[in-house]
């Protein structure tokens, strides 16, 4: 069977930033660590395709304001 989509959302996001040794500052929403996020059109962890739809993106907590196409 394989991984689920959360699983492939962990492994880019949290298992990412710990193999790289950044896992202290990034990689996961906590208290007190940067707000780097990227908001989308849908749920993810139901269908990754979600991931194409950007809809914000947030880096140190702030907006990033993006060019409009």
């Amino acid at each position: 069977a394989g991984s689920s989509n959360s699983d492939a959302i962990v492994a880019g996001t949290a298992s990412a930033a710990e193999s790289i040794g950044v896992d202290g500052v990034a990689g996961r929403l906590a208290p007190g660590r940067p707000a780097d996020v990227l908001v989308v059109a849908g749920d993810p962890t139901r269908d990754l395709a979600a991931l194409h739809q950007v809809l914000d993106v947030y880096q140190d907590g702030c907006r990033v304001k993006r060019e409009e196409r």
